[in-house]
């Protein structure tokens, strides 16, 4: 596997090494007047001022595509298939139930995250931020925004005010709605920052299922079924 190493401020060398620097330019041959002494000609290879090796960082050239024995193909969400992001959920204001013609207020709880393991045998972290949530109503229509909403408290409106991700429904019934949340993600490992993966991943919620009823329904003691004369049946 290759590597990309970062050296420090000096050039390593011709035939010299860390600990002996100076002296790098013999060829072997009895009168071949190799390089200079051990305290003359030479480079001062990758040490410091007083001789001491310079630190490297290194860090594996597949994640930036680099390596030139393994082609230069960059990471892809593709080579994470084995990472992935916390569940997110959604939930819904009023609880279980919508007015027609009214809006039903629904958010999620998707926020940036991370997992962590091994990636071509090399410890990592991979970090996911949400960029865009895709909603699917379902009544047949359906909606991507930028927020996972919040609820009207913390929004500071009133309930049944139309908000980002809240959603009308027209008739009665019951209808399930779900959610796709799609996200940026990063790499990091150590000597390195973030390093931005090509692709959007895209993940699930846990959804969640309500009726739609008319305004002029009533909550009775039981259902109508159970109770026929019950009001509003």
């Amino acid at each position: 596997m290759g590597f990309c190493t970062t050296i420090g401020d000096g050039n390593v060398g011709v035939g010299g090494d860390k600990t002996d620097p100076g002296n790098g330019g013999s060829d072997g041959r009895d009168d071949g007047g190799g390089g200079g002494s051990d305290n003359s000609g030479g480079d001062n290879g990758d040490g410091d001022a007083n001789g001491k090796p310079k630190a490297h960082l290194e860090f594996p050239c597949q994640f930036v595509g680099t390596c030139p024995d393994e082609g230069s193909d960059p990471i892809t969400i593709h080579d994470l298939a084995s990472f992935t992001p916390e569940q997110a959920h959604v939930t819904m204001e009023p609880d279980g139930w919508m007015i027609v013609g009214l809006p039903a207020n629904f958010y999620a709880d998707a926020d940036v995250n991370t997992d962590s393991g091994e990636l071509f045998d090399f410890p990592i972290t991979v970090r996911f931020t949400p960029t865009s949530y895709s909603w699917s109503w379902g009544d047949g229509s359906s909606s991507t925004t930028d927020s996972g909403g919040s609820s009207w408290k913390d929004l500071g409106v009133k309930e049944f005010t139309a908000t980002a991700t809240s959603h009308t429904f027209t008739e009665k019934g019951t209808y399930t709605v779900s959610l796709t949340v799609n996200y940026s993600v990063e790499i990091k490992t150590s000597g390195t920052g973030w390093l931005p993966v090509q692709g959007t991943l895209t993940k699930a919620a846990s959804g969640v299922t309500a009726i739609a009823t008319t305004a002029n329904s009533v909550i009775v003691d039981k259902e109508c079924n159970r109770n026929p004369s019950g009001p509003g049946c």
